[in-house]
């Protein structure tokens, strides 16, 4: 039985309520016919803020709900919600409308690099040749690579946009692209990738017309200022034998980088704003298979909330008791909030009540209209800054995705795209045909 705590989060921000109510009417959710997952359907593009890479068109789809104040928006009975609260369970307010067109969803991929440059490289230059004539090809339409690299470590991209075999972006022809992505953030540099590989003769290239872009950048990652208190540098303690106090006594670039998927990436990341959908692929998953299907297009048609390729479980070790403790301090604290007590929408489904459930983090991906909605901003707030858990028990951001999504869908917005994965690589690749198309490692 999870202990009941309570914590009353109370924000005057009446200045803020009048401005918002009206907006609110405006942004009011509406549910799917299929999947009963909320959020506007938007004819076409906004001109205003579309720039276009060889012919890919982005544009701002976010309703910038999760960049106001803290607690504006965040709460289920904030009074500048779109409505009252209706229901016993948790909900959200959507900060995306869904595409009329599946063919307008685009997707990003993050990918967060800390660490010594020699490590990324070495994990890459294995696996690169088959993202080229597996993947990349397959997803170029709607599908971009966010590369983010640690500041700590990296200051030039030279060697490694060579190993990628990327070019960069002729700003001349395509200068709104260059301007944009260079403002947003903390700059990007925009390349495209023009030699895929054709499998499974790999080493014959091909030039399409079609490019895959890749947004690259260099970044300063949050990091505990514990490390400030104890004279060091976040430098030193990299190269150091820090380690978890439990769990798999992870080291601090594996806890820190995995955490950051789990709330910064969604706080921070504005070049999100133009995109439905973020993915997270590891640097060493190899591709064996071409994709069966456009995953965004899908998504999209069938307004999923998430995706995942690899359902697992944590030991309870890597859980412990304070995991159960903050759901339900978000949950009690809502509770109060509303007069009335709240539950999770997945409230009897065992792959949320059971803290070891976890999604591998290997391929997966979620919609960012609820990822970034400000419900659930608020509850990655407490997750992320809950005591004794990132730095005692490493949680990361596979515990987290279980639970966000519990916290506002049953399980019927999330796509399981596992039978894609093979999971015994002792033999290789599989052989002859399969829908199986990467494992990792």
């Amino acid at each position: 039985m999870r202990q009941q705590r309570s914590c009353l989060w109370v924000a005057s921000l009446a200045a803020w309520q009048a401005l918002l109510l009206v907006a609110a009417v405006l942004l009011s959710p509406a549910s799917a016919a299929k999947y009963e997952t909320p959020g506007e359907t938007v004819q076409g593009p906004d001109p205003a803020t579309m720039f276009e890479i060889q012919g890919r068109t982005f544009w701002n789809k976010s309703l910038g709900l999760d960049q106001q104040a803290p607690g504006v928006l965040g709460h289920q009975c904030s009074a500048a919600r779109p409505s009252p609260h209706p229901t016993e369970h948790l909900t959200y307010t959507p900060n995306r409308r869904w595409p009329a067109d599946p063919a307008d969803g685009r997707s990003a991929i993050v990918m967060a690099v800390g660490g010594e440059p020699e490590r990324f490289y070495e994990r890459i230059h294995n696996t690169w040749a088959t993202w080229q004539g597996y993947f990349t090809p397959h997803i170029r339409r709607n599908t971009v690579l966010i590369l983010l690299l640690d500041a700590n470590f990296w200051t030039d991209l030279t060697q490694l946009t060579k190993i990628l075999m990327l070019e960069r972006l002729d700003c001349s022809t395509y200068k709104r692209a260059c301007e944009v992505a260079a403002g947003l953030d903390q700059g990007y540099t925009v390349f495209v990738l023009n030699v895929f590989v054709t499998m499974p003769e790999s080493t014959n290239y091909l030039e399409p017309q079609e490019p895959f872009v890749v947004l690259m950048g260099i970044k300063q990652f949050p990091h505990p200022y514990w490390i400030e208190r104890g004279n060091r540098t976040e430098a030193e303690v990299l190269a150091s034998d820090w380690k978890t106090e439990q769990c798999n006594r992870a080291n601090y670039a594996y806890t820190k980088f995995t955490n950051w998927y789990s709330y910064h990436m969604f706080d921070e990341l504005r070049i999100l704003d133009y995109f439905d959908y973020w993915w997270k692929i590891d640097d060493d998953v190899r591709w064996f298979g071409h994709l069966p299907m456009d995953i965004t297009e899908r998504l999209v048609a069938e307004r999923r909330i998430f995706f995942q390729t690899a359902l697992d479980y944590d030991p309870w070790w890597c859980i412990g008791p304070s995991l159960a403790d903050s759901i339900q301090l978000f949950l009690d604290t809502e509770s109060d909030l509303c007069g009335r007590p709240l539950r999770a929408v997945a409230h009897d489904k065992v792959w949320w009540t059971n803290d070891t459930y976890i999604y591998l983090s290997e391929f997966v991906g979620g919609w960012l209209g609820m990822y970034t909605s400000p419900e659930l901003m608020e509850y990655g707030r407490i997750w992320n800054y809950y005591p004794y858990s990132m730095w005692t028990w490493r949680w990361g951001d596979q515990q987290f995705w279980t639970k966000a999504n519990g916290m506002f869908d049953d399980g019927s917005g999330i796509l399981d795209l596992s039978y894609l994965k093979q999971h015994d690589t002792s033999g290789g690749p599989p052989k002859g045909k399969t829908d199986m198309m990467f494992y990792h490692g």
